[in-house]
């Protein structure tokens, strides 16, 4: 007699959770698809040969120094200043970079110039 009852009530609360899982497998799903088509996106954004171009000029532009590597081997490095800058840009978007190389002790004494 118990075992009826409790399996009737059983049988209620068994399909009120079983719609709450099927809305959130349908979310989840929902979501999935979603996440996929914006990477998909992502990954095939197209790149052109300019845009590397510009991303190494912009992670070049600024002053380096060989610090650490000219204390771990001093007998074969020195501690020298890198300073790099955009110079100019071409009409075809391309980019001319300055480069100055100097001893950190004498920045305003550059041993090398170069234009690239």
């Amino acid at each position: 007699m118990c075992t009826g009852s409790v399996s009737g009530s059983d049988s209620d609360s068994g399909s009120g959770s079983n719609g709450w899982n099927k809305a959130g497998g349908v979310v989840l799903k929902t979501l999935v698809l979603i996440g996929g088509a914006l990477l998909l996106k992502r990954f095939t954004k197209s790149t052109t040969r300019w845009d590397h171009t510009r991303i190494v000029a912009d992670s070049l532009a600024g002053e380096k120094f060989s610090r650490e590597q000219a204390s771990r081997d001093p007998d074969n490095y020195f501690n020298l200043r890198w300073l790099s800058c955009p110079a100019a840009e071409m009409v075809d978007g391309s980019r001319v970079l300055y480069f100055d190389q100097a001893f950190w002790r004498t920045p305003h004494k550059p041993f090398r110039q170069v234009l690239n």
